[in-house]
Order: structure tokens, then sequence, then C-alpha cells
């Protein structure tokens, strides 16, 4: 961002460092950091291998038609990974923790 871009978005001190934050950490200057969440793509793979679980342990102790959820998960996997698209992603993307 150029300085003319930090003022119109409201920004008037900035500073820019050569080397990044890794470089300002190491000179032993102050970090605030924002709190800890999980990134995106974990959140995404832990969900969709409950969701896996879940189907697997429906068709196994309750309808056979569980396994269903398990092969379209499989398949909403499959899709990602074709399209580089992640609506699942998006969705999380989405919620209050992720804000």
């Amino acid at each position: 961002m150029t300085t003319a871009e930090f003022l119109t978005e409201g920004i008037e001190h900035a500073v820019s460092i050569e080397g990044g934050t890794q470089c300002w950490e190491r000179e032993g200057l102050p970090v605030e950091r924002g709190r800890k969440t999980l990134a995106l793509d974990r959140q995404m793979r832990i969900l969709a291998g409950s969701l896996v679980v879940l189907g697997v342990a429906i068709g196994w102790f309750v309808y056979p038609l569980g396994y269903a959820l398990a092969a379209l998960i499989g398949a909403g996997l499959v899709y990602v990974d074709v399209s580089d698209i992640c609506p699942m992603s998006q969705m999380l993307a989405k919620m209050p923790w992720n804000r």
C-alpha cells in the first residue's frame, strides 16, 4: 500500500519495516497480536473429518443410508481439489469466531 492509499483508508501513521514483523520481534520491539484462532483450512478438515465419522457411525449403528453422508463429504473434498472452490471454507469464514 502506498502512503496515499493509507491516508484514504484513514491510516495516518504507517511504517514499512524492512524484514517484516519477524525482524521487528528479533529486535525486541513490542508486538500486539490478535486472538489466536485455528487456520481456516484446519477448521475445514476438522469439520469434514467429523462429518465423515458421523456418517459412518450413523451407517453402522442406525441406518445404512448414513454412509451417504460420508460419501457426499468425500465427493465434496474431491470437488474442492479439482475446482479450487470450497463452499465449506466460505461458510466457516463467516462464522463469528473467524471475524
